[in-house]
């Protein structure tokens, strides 16, 4: 796959794109080439329409309720009975938007997630289990490290509540710190595939840099992009040992927790079928966490190879 881009769905042109009016997540350079990939949108576009739809009634109907939910009720959605089918329909959207593989699909998806996320701070729908992947697809990796931090120290013990989603507790937070706060704290196994794929991809920009000093088309992460000055004067030989530690500590976090996860992440044929229904450490909760992270790896093969030879050779 590749890396997500504001492009043309057919040419990958990024010229004078015109978007589909339906969907408003695909892109196309002209009226010639909308018309000529509609056999396939089609496939994508409909769904997404329908789910939009059924938001907008629920929405209507919810904004008409006298106990005015979106100014009453904000952090305890899910908690108010009226609600859920609004939150329903929201989900199922965000699950269409999911088939569409497009920048703009996976960045409505993402924009909805977070609102989710502040209607119902509990998030009894387990929408947080997909966020950080959706940040990585769209190149924000340090919102995606703040995110995963942030509901890493919500499942402390002393993690406390402060009234706020705790996606929003650290910003900026220091990408290169030691994992193990993380590593304790997994909700979910793909928070932990997705934190891996972070640190492969700035193992591998790392790298690049001190090859190629002055070589910035290689790199792949915003977070040594913007920092490169910062990061030489803080020693690459060094930065890049103890990512390399970090790597290696998370690969053995994730075969604790799920012996089936490598055998599933590098097999992608097996982590189609997925169940609502799992127990922790079974081959099906490998395959729900590679199935929600996975398309983030497929945007950076680069970084699964990476971490398949380190695997086989480790």
């Amino acid at each position: 796959m590749r890396p997500l881009r504001r492009e043309c769905v057919l040419c990958y042109s990024q010229d004078d794109l015109l978007r589909c009016g339906a969907c408003k997540v695909a892109r196309y350079c002209s009226r010639e080439h909308q018309k000529e990939d509609w056999v396939m949108h089609k496939i994508f576009c409909k769904p997404v329409t329908k789910e939009q739809k059924s938001l907008d009634k629920e929405e209507t109907a919810l904004r008409a309720h006298p106990d005015r939910p979106f100014e009453e009720v904000v952090g305890q959605f899910w908690r108010f009975q009226p609600s859920r089918p609004y939150m329903l329909a929201r989900s199922d959207f965000i699950s269409a938007l999911g088939d569409v593989n497009t920048y703009d699909s996976v960045a409505c998806a993402l924009d909805h997630s977070l609102d989710m996320l502040r209607l119902s701070l509990s998030d009894g729908m387990g929408v947080r289990k997909s966020v950080p992947s959706l940040f990585l697809r769209l190149g924000r990796e340090q919102e995606a490290y703040d995110f995963i931090k942030g509901w890493a120290k919500y499942m402390q013990p002393d993690g406390g509540d402060n009234g706020m989603p705790p996606h929003t507790w650290f910003r900026d937070a220091d990408v290169f710190e030691p994992v193990e706060l993380a590593m304790d704290n997994y909700n979910f196994l793909n928070h932990a595939l997705d934190l891996l794929l972070l640190k492969v991809k700035l193992l591998l920009d790392l790298l690049a840099l001190q090859k190629s000093p002055f070589d910035m088309n290689s790199l792949l992460t915003t977070l040594v992009r913007n920092r490169i000055d910062e990061l030489r004067a803080s020693g690459l030989e060094a930065l890049i040992e103890k990512v390399k530690d970090h790597i290696k500590l998370l690969c053995e976090s994730l075969k604790s927790q799920n012996s089936h996860i490598w055998t599933v992440l590098f097999n992608p044929e097996a982590n189609s079928a997925t169940t609502a229904c799992y127990s922790l450490g079974s081959m099906d909760e490998a395959r729900v966490a590679v199935h929600i992270s996975y398309p983030a790896w497929a945007e950076a093969l680069e970084s699964l190879d990476w971490v398949e030879n380190f695997v086989q050779s480790n």
